[in-house]
């Protein structure tokens, strides 16, 4: 857990000095929303909430790079007292997104994608069973609706990883081979610091 936390804080120190010295725009990005996991994942983990972070670093005016740290709370299906997990996300990308479109008189929209890549660390309170980690890939679109250093965003994220389950002997058959999707609804917004 400590290894993450000083992985996520180096990322952004790294990512805030290069655009320090470069004069690119820097902007914080909270969100909270739903964790909702799909097929294989869904018979071994509830649907929960998330609370994340996120810095951005703008090299053009519609492309950035962004890393996020992500807390996903959810629980274990797969045993009779439904133990608690604590998932925890680290992710960096690339986001790109279209000039502003009005949408009315005076509501403006513009749409964004991003992709990228991460770690997820998968942790049960119950002390039988190890943590996991594992890799993992992700897409994302989504609304951002403008105001003046930054906008109100509403996106929807789709992971891409290789969870197993926590042990070889669980009552969810897993197929191993198999990648594993689940689905982040967030809403959240963007405010730029320089």
């Amino acid at each position: 857990m400590r290894y993450y936390l000083v992985a996520s804080l180096a990322t952004v120190l790294t990512i805030a000095s290069t655009s320090e010295a470069r004069s690119q725009a820097i902007d914080l990005r909270p969100a909270a929303g739903a964790f909702i996991p799909t097929g294989d994942q869904l018979k071994a983990m509830d649907r929960g909430a998330l609370l994340g972070i996120g810095v951005g670093v703008a090299f053009h005016p519609m492309v950035s790079v962004v890393a996020n740290g992500t807390y996903i709370a959810s629980h274990d299906k797969t045993r009779p007292t439904e133990e608690f997990i604590g998932i925890y996300q680290f992710d960096i990308g690339a986001e790109g997104g279209l000039a502003p479109m009005g949408v009315f008189r005076s509501f403006m929209l513009r749409p964004y994608a991003g992709v990228g890549v991460g770690m997820r660390r998968y942790s049960p309170t119950a002390y039988a069973l190890e943590s996991v980690t594992k890799g993992l890939g992700y897409g994302a679109i989504g609304l951002e609706s403008p105001f003046a250093r930054g906008g109100v965003r509403l996106g929807l994220r789709a992971n891409l990883s290789k969870f197993e389950g926590f042990e070889e002997d669980a009552p969810v058959t897993f197929d191993r081979d198999s990648q594993k999707l689940d689905l982040a609804l967030e809403f959240g917004v963007r405010v730029r610091i320089r």
